[in-house]
């Protein structure tokens, strides 16, 4: 692999290459079938509704809704975008991230641009404020709250939301995602959200809002920001990027005489794949920096040759191609039921909306699935409440069943109105590694076979059909610790063992307690 960066840059690209997957065995195949045709918009603003994706396989020209992946796909044959044409996204109903998977060449050119970015947060004021929303895949910022109990500010959405201040009635904290955001002003007993994913971008998922600001008696703080989404680009020619791919997180709300101001929104994620990525444009992902600074979100560039003349902001990672999705061995968690009530398996993203209806004031049990998590783990349950309450973290009983599918269950007492619910776990990867050194292929119908692989799991996989990322088997090495990869094109892509080591279930269950 090549690549050319600016001489500052050097000693940072040492670091990352010696951590970067190998190259593939031949050309980079995004996959994609061309079933939505060439994206070729004039200049000028456009706006892709992702809500009219298909559900179901490719074919309809607006992408397609892919619920085991939690993604929206384009397959376009080709991306030429003009001078001046803005690219922005009204959000699919659950926000899922946005993948483009393109069979020849991308081209963004001068003074065009592809926006993820967050929301920004209202600004403080007498009227209940609304919320920022995160831009694709990425998480709502807070509401801004008064001093009334029952209109509290709330925390950032998202696995790395902070907490808001309940004593001292400062501002909102910036939310986290790669790196931690920032405690806000005149604020005090704040607990940070904690930081998330991973260098790869492997799942892909987008920044955290950032929290509410106080207000004075019925007046209203500002709302937090949103969080930067999430975008893959991935195609089989070149990328040239002489314009800009956003996905920032937004600022929170301004302060008035009547509120303090929320916190910002953490940035989001790109990740782009291809034989040849190179242009002197600009990939930023940065969390906001107004007010309470939120965390860093992730850039990922993976190319045979790579050669940009900006490092991103934050700097990217560089690799050659790897996976295109996660593999099917990948860790999950869901919700499966609240109480007595079933949780969607696709739950909605809106903050003013329940999936479950409860009573509140009384213990519910939150029952929970597993795939691919070592027997034993605990899971963290985190219920960000809207208004009235702090957000807390229950544990759960301890993962019980087999490795491919496993239960576990948490005692959770919710506050009155609505309140997300999120899980995540942190294991040793060793557990999933193939049991010694050598041990070769580890066939799916092996896994399947011996508990390593859920057949849920399998069978999202077929759905896909035989796509060149489509993973077949997977290998120890070539280093100690990785684990390589190999896709029905005859691919091969090593990561660590550890790299999907933690795991966050990335779409949360609102639940509105009576």
């Amino acid at each position: 692999m090549t690549r050319t960066v600016p001489s500052r840059d050097i000693g940072t690209l040492l670091a990352l290459l010696l951590t970067a997957p190998p190259l593939w065995a031949g050309t980079f195949d995004s996959g994609s079938d061309g079933s939505d045709g060439a994206l070729a918009p004039p200049a000028g603003p456009l706006v892709i509704d992702l809500a009219a994706a298909a559900i179901g396989p490719p074919g309809s020209g607006n992408g397609y809704f892919d619920e085991s992946e939690w993604a929206v796909i384009f397959n376009y044959t080709n991306v030429t975008l003009a001078s001046g044409t803005t690219i922005t996204f009204l959000p699919h109903p659950s926000n899922a991230p946005v993948i483009w998977l393109v069979q020849g060449n991308v081209t963004i050119p001068f003074t065009a641009s592809v926006s993820v970015s967050g929301g920004i947060g209202e600004s403080a004021g007498s009227t209940e404020r609304t919320t920022a929303a995160g831009g694709p895949g990425g998480f709502h910022g807070g509401f801004g709250g008064a001093l009334t109990s029952t209109r509290w500010p709330s925390g950032g959405y998202g696995p790395g939301g902070p907490n808001v201040d309940p004593d001292s009635f400062g501002g909102g904290s910036g939310g986290s995602h790669a790196t931690l955001g920032v405690v806000g002003s005149s604020s005090s007993g704040v607990t940070l959200g904690p930081t998330y994913g991973n260098m790869f971008c492997l799942p892909l998922i987008g920044g955290s809002g950032g929290a509410g600001g106080w207000g004075q008696s019925n007046l209203f703080g500002g709302g937090g920001g949103g969080g930067g989404g999430a975008i893959l680009i991935a195609a089989s020619g070149t990328i040239m990027i002489n314009g800009d791919i956003l996905a920032r997180g937004g600022s929170g709300g301004f302060a008035t005489n009547s509120g303090q101001r929320g916190g910002g929104g953490a940035g989001g994620a790109i990740r782009l794949i291809a034989n040849t990525i190179t242009g002197t444009g600009s990939l930023q992902a940065d969390g906001s920096t107004s007010y309470a600074q939120a965390g860093a979100g992730r850039i990922r560039v993976e190319a045979d040759s790579i050669n940009l003349t900006a490092p991103g902001t934050p700097p990217f990672t560089s690799g050659s191609p790897g996976l295109v999705f996660p593999p099917a061995t990948r860790p999950l968690l869901r919700v499966t039921s609240i109480g007595s009530q079933a949780a969607p398996a696709n739950p909605e993203a809106s903050p003013n909306s329940a999936d479950v209806l409860i009573s509140s004031e009384v213990a519910q049990t939150v029952e929970i699935e597993a795939t691919n998590i070592p027997l034993g783990t605990i899971v963290q349950v985190r219920i960000t409440p809207k208004r009235s309450a702090n957000g807390f973290i229950v544990n759960s009983s301890p993962l019980a069943g087999t490795l491919g599918l496993s239960t576990a269950s948490a005692s959770v007492v919710f506050p009155s109105g609505l309140s997300d619910v999120q899980l995540s776990a942190s294991f040793s990867p060793i557990a999933l590694a193939p049991p010694r050194p050598g041990f070769g292929d580890l066939r799916v119908a092996d896994a399947v076979r011996e508990g390593r692989l859920s057949p849920l799991a399998v069978r999202a996989d077929a759905v896909r059909g035989a796509r060149a990322h489509e993973v077949v088997a997977v290998e120890t090495g070539p280093r100690d610790g990785e684990l390589t990869y190999i896709t029905r094109a005859g691919h091969r892509a090593a990561y660590p063992a550890g790299a999907f080591a933690h795991v966050a279930a990335l779409r949360a269950v609102r639940n509105a307690a009576d």
